[in-house]
């Protein structure tokens, strides 16, 4: 994380000038909670949804999915917290990012349906079977990372995650290749979750603050995050390289080896910390009152 938030504070140095232009005192004023039973309504409709998140497997139903336990809870909550002001919640649901969303997994699903991701798996299953076997699990390591953080950027990772762990299950119970599970799995998690950083598609959390900021006044095209999101993918898929080859793909004689290396890595990112927060904010000049 520091190196990545050490990058980000070189790539956007006129952004993160240091200097404070809030109010904190303002803020909590502001945004303070100020109806206490609501937030025990909500924060108990939510911890129920994020308990049927969990357990909806354990019931099979064809109606009991996510989607439909994400939707319910929704409805819950607007007929709990707001049951005669429905319309005005409704107004302030970001419709944009939705429709969004909706026309991205379409997109997705159609390219999955041509058969691209299907590719994608079968190239990277043959380029491991063809390998030697003494180079078998470096390259797997390297080849699933790399490929799954490049496409993760550009396509959503939840169809390719999908598509990508039976071949990964495949290649690891595959006695031929002889390849552990767990390091094809890091390899693959780590790909998919980091590629997400490079492009503002590549992960919902990144669509979602866009279109937030795009409210608040300040617009984030495609082009302005990825200047900024692809470096810093990059540079973090390059450290999670370094790991799984230290962790996984190198044999090591001394299992202290391995433990010193990563220890190393871990110290050298937190000395980067005073580089990322430097001197302590500067109060702005601009004397911001409350609306």
């Amino acid at each position: 994380m520091a190196p990545s938030f050490w990058l980000l504070s070189k790539l956007e140095s006129d952004g993160l000038s240091g200097e404070k232009h809030r109010n904190v005192d303002l803020l909590r004023l502001r945004y303070g909670i100020k109806d206490v039973n609501l937030l025990k309504k909500s924060g108990l409709i939510l911890s129920l949804v994020i308990i049927a998140f969990f357990a909806h497997s354990a019931f099979h139903h064809p109606l009991l999915t996510v989607a439909t336990i994400a939707l319910g809870g929704a409805v819950l909550m607007l007929l709990v917290t707001s049951p005669h002001h429905v319309e005005e919640q409704l107004d302030g649901v970001e419709w944009t990012t939705i429709i969004f969303f909706a026309g991205l997994f379409i997109m997705i699903h159609g390219l999955e349906n041509m058969g691209m991701i299907d590719t994608i798996a079968d190239g990277i299953s043959d380029t491991i079977k063809g390998a030697s076997e003494e180079n078998r699990l470096m390259i797997s390591v390297l080849l699933l990372l790399w490929v799954s953080a490049i496409a993760s950027a550009f396509i959503d990772n939840i169809p390719y995650t999908a598509t990508m762990v039976p071949v990964v299950i495949k290649l690891a119970e595959d006695p031929e290749l002889g390849l552990q599970l767990g390091p094809l799995a890091w390899a693959l998690a780590l790909g998919a979750c980091l590629g997400g950083n490079g492009t503002i598609i590549g992960a919902s959390a990144n669509v979602v603050a866009a279109g937030l900021a795009e409210e608040s006044g300040h617009d984030i095209s495609f082009n302005r995050f990825f200047k900024t999101g692809y470096p810093i993918m990059l540079l973090s898929v390059a450290l999670a390289t370094v790991y799984c080859v230290v962790r996984y793909a190198i044999q090591w004689d001394n299992g202290l080896i391995p433990a010193t290396i990563i220890g190393a890595m871990m110290l050298a990112s937190l000395s980067l910390t005073p580089m990322i927060y430097g001197p302590p904010p500067r109060e702005s000049k601009i004397d911001y009152e409350l609306e």
